[in-house]
């Protein structure tokens, strides 16, 4: 293998020409992609809704937000269907049924940093500590402050999270060669 910006690019798109191979495969990532895409969507623009996620939001969204929810949405959704073609196929090109192997682990890593940067389960995890320990409100961590100025940082950390997951995909996919 390669090294350099060639390398990875390369694999990454022998690992796509792999994965959907056939229609169907093909069919699936566009929907799940535009699915993704749509969540993403909805919740990018939710600090300027005071966190209110839904329909709403749509109105809010800069051309920023919509090539991230983009970006995102295609990285997650190639992710998701190497891994599920790395699931099926064993090292040797044969079906490996139930079989669990390791690119789900960077299906996982993919979603992770997504889901904590663009919901609202950080300031709902700090309120919920809160409410069982008072004395943690009072502690002044200035968590939702951090990542109203930090946004781009961690988008930035984010679409890196996804494509190493991606990547990460990608190298099992093509090592396995099915």
């Amino acid at each position: 293998m390669s090294f350099g910006w060639g390398g990875p690019f390369s694999v990454v798109a022998s690992a796509v020409r792999l994965a959907l191979a056939t229609r169907a495969a093909q069919l699936a990532a566009l929907l799940l992609g535009a699915a993704i895409t749509l969540v993403y969507l909805f919740l990018l623009p939710a600090s300027s809704t005071g966190g209110v996620i839904g329909v709403v939001t749509l109105r809010y969204l800069t051309v920023g937000e919509v090539l991230l929810a983009l970006a995102m949405g295609a990285l997650l959704a190639l992710s998701i269907m190497m891994g599920v073609h790395g699931l099926r196929h064993d090292g040797h090109g044969r079906s490996a049924g139930g079989a669990v192997g390791g690119s789900a682990v960077g299906a996982v890593l993919a979603l992770a940093p997504s889901l904590l940067c663009c919901s609202p389960l950080v300031p709902l995890g700090v309120a919920a500590l809160a409410s069982i320990i008072p004395a943690a409100g009072g502690l002044g961590l200035p968590i939702q402050g951090f990542l109203a100025t930090h946004t781009l940082l961690i988008y930035a950390l984010s679409l890196l999270l996804m494509g190493w997951g991606l990547y990460s995909n990608a190298k099992r996919v093509v090592a396995c060669g099915c």
